[in-house]
């Protein structure tokens, strides 16, 4: 475990509702709160470079990260970029999520269907190791992943040949070991076309993926598709929900309290559109299925998250004209009652990709604002309290709090390695509780601030550190 505890005052209750210009084109995909109660986002924005092969300027998108302090202002920002992946079609960010072993990994798209891109990395935004992968055949989408069991990797999508007349793509489904390996690739398909969106575990090591299909029956709308796995990933059976006439379009998967599971699925009617939560056990069999969203547009991009009553926390985009939609939060019981929900505007169009709990128990959402243009956008991040709700002063930000963010550390306590962020350009003095200095380094801004120390042969005590007048309290275990 990265961190045990955190110091009562990061967890002071902070509203706010931020957007991060950075490019005619950027939107942000995943968010993560890191152990200073900052977060770091993983975004999607436009690179401007030189096509070797036509010599042309073009835009291509990039993986790229902010990180931010609790309050939502920038820290740092920088492109998440290495030369293992560097394809001149481009790069879509698709998921964020932190790895057992106290780091981050981030998922993308190659091109419009050219497979993924795995990256994990530190704190920092440096890299560990990059993973490109793509399917047997030559086309490959990719939506979703899960750390596994043994701190490797599966990520789901689709595979399939964009010139196949009848359009037949397969789940696809790829394990990358905690090292970056690939360790095989396979497919699932049935008698059309099926695209693999998530994936969860239950308590025996089977493998669950839920997907969208045009298999059943073939001429009807996409319906949801379940398909279960054993430990060695052979299929053990598949379930369908929806009907003939009006299929679930899935986009998300959780696993509940009581170790079965919920899918979010969207149903796009011909009159209106409704957003179901399906609750299912571990044979697949539907324990509930109620409507949370009822619309006249609902879009594609949903999301889904357990929170920490058992319940869950659903986000995503919805309007009622092309030229305007909004970002809603969705808070359900652990039966999938609505608590509450809440609707968010900047700009005319806006949307939520993804949501996490923060630790005051509030929520963290991501996605974009833009200005009714579809090709120009922010990032766009809003934190409320655990009811859903934003601050009512002018700036939208209430902090109860008097520490200052000048100078962080985590995780706090520490075993191995200390990380320190500092804005000022200071030596950083590591010293014990008698002011008995231990060590002193200096600190470079050109880092973006950061320094990592070395802790591993402390005796297990507390210890100080100070940049300034700027004093950290921390745990050596």
């Amino acid at each position: 475990m990265l961190f045990c505890l955190i110091q009562s005052n990061l967890f002071a209750q902070i509203f706010f509702e931020k957007t991060y210009p950075d490019t005619a084109y950027s939107k942000g995909y995943g968010v993560q709160q890191m152990p200073d109660s900052g977060y770091m986002i993983l975004a999607t924005t436009q690179v401007f470079t030189v096509d070797t092969v036509f010599l042309d300027s073009i835009f291509i998108n990039k993986l790229f990260l902010i990180r931010t302090n609790s309050n939502g202002d920038t820290l740092w920002t920088k492109l998440l970029n290495d030369t293992s992946f560097n394809y001149l079609t481009g790069y879509e960010a698709l998921d964020l999520q932190k790895t057992s072993d106290g780091n981050l990994i981030a998922l993308g798209g190659i091109g419009c269907c050219s497979g993924g891109v795995l990256v994990k990395f530190d704190y920092f935004g440096n890299i560990y190791w990059a993973t490109a992968f793509s399917g047997p055949d030559i086309n490959t989408l990719i939506f979703g992943m899960k750390e596994y069991f043994d701190k490797g990797f599966l990520v789901t999508g689709s595979n399939g040949h964009l010139s196949n007349p009848n359009y037949y793509w397969d789940v696809y489904l790829v394990k990358i070991d905690s090292l970056g390996v690939i360790e095989f690739d396979t497919t699932y398909g049935e008698a059309r076309s099926d695209e693999g969106r998530d994936i969860e575990f239950d308590l025996d090591s089977n493998t669950y993926i839920v997907s969208k299909s045009w298999s059943f029956p073939l001429e009807a709308t996409p319906t949801t598709y379940l398909i279960k796995l054993d430990k060695n990933f052979n299929k053990l059976w598949y379930k369908t929900y929806g009907t003939p006439t009006s299929g679930y379009y899935n986009q998300s998967m959780e696993k509940t309290a009581d170790n079965n599971f919920v899918i979010l699925a969207p149903d796009y009617g011909f009159t209106h559109k409704e957003l179901h939560i399906i609750k299912v056990d571990t044979a697949g069999n539907t324990i509930w299925n109620k409507v949370i969203l009822d619309s006249i547009m609902l879009w594609e991009h949903s999301t889904i998250y357990t929170t920490l009553d058992d319940g869950f926390i659903v986000a995503g985009e919805h309007g009622f004209s092309i030229t305007n939609w909004d970002g809603y939060l969705i808070k359900l019981d652990s039966s999938g009652n609505i608590q509450w929900n809440y609707f968010f505007d900047v700009d005319s169009l806006s949307g939520f990709f993804n949501v996490i709990q923060t630790f005051d128990s509030g929520f963290a959402a991501i996605g974009y604002s833009s200005h009714q243009v579809p090709q120009e956008s922010d990032v766009y991040l809003v934190k409320t309290n655990k009811f859903g709700q934003l601050s009512s002063n002018p700036n939208n930000t209430v902090q109860i709090s008097n520490e200052t963010n000048s100078l962080m550390i985590f995780p706090n306590p520490a075993t191995d390695k200390l990380y320190i962020w500092s804005q000022k350009n200071e030596n950083i003095i590591l010293s014990n509780l008698l002011g008995e200095i231990i060590t002193e380094r200096k600190l470079s801004l050109v880092s973006n601030g950061n320094l990592v120390l070395d802790i591993s042969m402390l005796a297990s005590g507390i210890y100080l550190i100070k940049a300034g007048n700027e004093v950290r309290k921390f745990v050596k275990e």
